[in-house]
């Protein structure tokens, strides 16, 4: 008795006392801190040697490097950073993905290449078009405005998703008309009629006899993107409650609610949100997170059968007197054990961290020559930035402005612990897996 029970604590508490790797948030925080302070120069410096690495974060901190980059102004790397990313960089679909593969990359601990979510692997492309057009190469920016459109064409993304990205379509669009594709941009901008890019009126001053327009485009990503974080839920198994290590998304508080832009001195008004990826995300993760709990579940299975196993052992070696105590102790016990092995295989919370809460962009028709384009950061405090441009005939120019340097370092929140005992969510995940093929073969021949 004494023997069963004293092997079965000692195995928990060494379990509960053991300390996994760093996480990914851990491992980029010095860059991060570094962007979000504004000091691009030395956050690039950090992403380069993540991305150069031959370690698991090596792809993910190449999306990173390349949104430094951009921000940076540094266009011609960044497209470099975003075309290897496009060459290697593989799709994992919370979503649809069956469900022991999702608990084996997802929730298995943070060994393996990182694998980017479908809004992430569309905005490789998007964001190298950006680069492009800062380089003033439209030829090569509507290059991966077809890339863009192969990659959803041929991608099993459900039609509100398909179209959800308005920024991306009507970039793609206003890429084509720069680079002279006619008969490509008017097919893009049937996606997106309504889009504000689509505007090719004078916006401000006025041309003389023969001169043509030029265009800027004036693109601000403003905020954060919410971002994973481990979260530990108590989830009813069996015959008991068992640790779950499932990631869920944590939002991050930005400085500044919109933007605003002017043209030599003249305010001409906000401008548009295009694409609010952080509600986008929240909306696809609700959709994701009951499959997650599902999966968490596989992953828990040699878990509880062995913490299961222990405690019937630990039970059955005890004499009837001393039975009940055993019993309370073996519980208390495998509950430890089984909460220590959740923590020797953190959940993959890696995700591209550096993207934005949403697009703005708006078009600006002018006429050829120097302008002071003015874009001003509004919310709980106000940065004005001044672009000095030289606009050309039939020409698109470039304005690129990223909030993240002037938003400040905040440390994410601690993971939170949450029962779900009885809650709607538990129940979901339990007729995902009796509905799973691995569940059917495994738990229930």
């Amino acid at each position: 008795m004494n023997s069963g029970r004293g092997a079965l604590l000692f195995i928990a508490l060494a379990c509960v006392g053991a300390t996994g790797c760093a996480s990914y948030e851990e491992r980029m925080r010095s860059a991060r801190r570094a962007y979000y302070d504004g000091d691009l120069d030395r956050a690039v410096e950090l992403l380069e040697e993540a991305a150069d690495s031959p370690g698991v974060d090596r792809h993910v901190a190449s999306l990173e490097l390349g949104s430094a980059l951009l921000t940076a102004g540094r266009y011609a790397r960044a497209t470099w950073e975003f075309e290897e990313a496009d060459n290697r960089l593989e799709v994992l679909d919370y979503t649809s993905v069956p469900l022991e593969d999702l608990a084996s990359f997802v929730l298995g601990g943070e060994m393996k290449d990182y694998r980017a979510s479908p809004p992430e692997r569309v905005l490789v492309n998007t964001l190298n078009m950006l680069a492009f057009l800062g380089l003033g190469d439209p030829e090569e920016a509507a290059v991966e405005a077809r890339r863009l459109r192969i990659l959803l064409d041929r991608t099993d993304v459900p039609e509100d998703e398909l179209y959800a990205n308005d920024f991306a379509w009507a970039l793609a669009a206003l890429t084509f008309e720069a680079a002279g594709d006619r008969e490509e941009a008017t097919d893009a901008w049937r996606v997106v009629p309504g889009s504000p890019l689509a505007d090719r009126r004078l916006t401000a001053g006025a041309l003389a006899e023969g001169e043509r327009a030029g265009t800027v485009l004036v693109v601000v990503q403003r905020g954060k993107v919410p971002v994973r974080r481990e979260a530990i839920y108590l989830f009813p198994v069996g015959d008991g409650l068992h640790t779950l290590h499932v990631p869920t998304l944590v939002p991050r508080a930005s400085s500044f609610t919109g933007a605003q832009v002017a043209v030599d001195g003249a305010a001409l008004g906000e401008v548009p949100t295009l694409f609010d990826l952080g509600a986008h995300t929240r909306q696809r993760f609700e959709r994701e997170f009951t499959r997650l709990l599902a999966a968490a579940v596989i992953q828990a299975v040699p878990r509880t059968v062995l913490t299961e196993s222990l405690r019937e052992q630990a039970v059955a070696q005890a004499d009837d007197e001393h039975k009940p105590a055993v019993e309370a102790l073996a519980w208390i016990a495998s509950f430890l054990l089984d909460l220590g092995l959740a923590q020797l295989t953190p959940t993959d919370t890696r995700s591209w961290s550096l993207l934005p809460e949403a697009f703005h962009a708006r078009r600006l028709n002018l006429p050829p020559g120097e302008h002071r384009i003015s874009v001003g950061l509004r919310g709980a405090r106000t940065v004005d930035l001044p672009f000095d441009v030289t606009v050309e005939p039939g020409r698109l120019t470039l304005v690129h402005v990223a909030t993240g340097p002037h938003e400040g370092w905040r440390p994410l929140p601690a993971a939170r612990r949450r029962n779900l005992e009885g809650r709607p969510e538990a129940e979901k995940a339990l007729e995902i897996l009796e509905a799973a093929a691995w569940w059917r073969e495994h738990i229930r021949p």
